[in-house]
C-alpha cells in the first residue's frame, strides 16, 4: 500500500511541476517569441529538456531537467576543469554531456556570426526555421539529441493554458 501512495505522491509531484513550469516559464516564453515574430523580429526558441542526472540530488528525478540547467551547457562547464566557483568537478560529466555542450555552444556561436543558428550533434545537423510562418519550429535538446518540432502545437495549448488562468483568476 505505501509502495501506490508513494507512487502516486511522485505522479503528482511531476503534474504539478510541469503545470507550474508551463505557466511560469516556458507559456510566457512562447508567446513572447510569437509576439516578436509577428513583429518582423527573426526568432529563435529552444527546449532544453536533457537529463543532467548527474548533477539531481537522488530520488529528484521526478523534477526533469531544472531551470536553468541549459547554461551550465551553453558555456561549456562539461569541459571546464575543476571549479572552486561551481563546485562540480568534470568527473560528473559524460561524453554525452560534452557533447551537448558542444551543440548548444555552436548554436550559440553560429547565431552570433550568421544570425542563424546552425544546431549539430556530432555528425547530426538540423535544419531549423524559427519561429514565425507556416514552418515555424523549435528545437528540442534532450537525452535523444537535437530535433526540432512544429511551434503551432506547443503555442495553442500555451494560449489555451493563459485563457484558462485569465477565466479563473479571481478578480478584486
Amino acid at each position: 500500500s505505501s509502495g501506490i501512495n508513494a507512487e502516486y505522491g511522485v505522479e503528482r509531484k511531476e503534474q504539478y511541476a510541469k503545470l507550474m513550469g508551463d505557466w511560469l516559464l516556458t507559456c510566457p516564453q512562447f508567446l513572447t517569441a510569437e509576439a516578436l515574430a509577428e513583429s518582423g523580429y527573426n526568432v529563435y526558441q529552444y527546449t532544453f529538456n536533457y537529463d543532467w542526472a548527474s548533477a539531481l540530488p537522488a530520488n529528484s528525478s521526478w523534477m526533469g531537467t531544472l531551470h536553468n540547467f541549459d547554461l551550465a551547457f551553453l558555456f561549456g562547464l562539461p569541459f571546464s576543469t575543476d571549479s572552486p566557483l561551481t563546485g562540480v568537478s568534470r568527473d560528473r560529466f559524460s561524453a554525452r554531456d560534452m557533447l551537448t555542450s558542444k551543440a548548444m555552444m555552436g548554436v550559440v556561436s553560429t547565431f552570433a556570426h550568421t544570425g542563424t543558428p546552425s544546431p549539430q550533434l556530432g555528425d547530426e545537423g538540423v535544419c531549423w526555421e524559427g519561429v514565425g510562418g507556416e514552418e515555424s519550429s523549435i528545437l528540442v535538446v534532450d537525452n535523444k539529441g537535437i530535433r526540432t518540432e512544429r511551434f503551432g502545437k506547443r503555442l495553442k495549448f500555451c494560449h489555451q493554458l493563459m485563457d484558462t488562468v485569465k477565466q479563473r483568476t479571481v478578480k478584486c
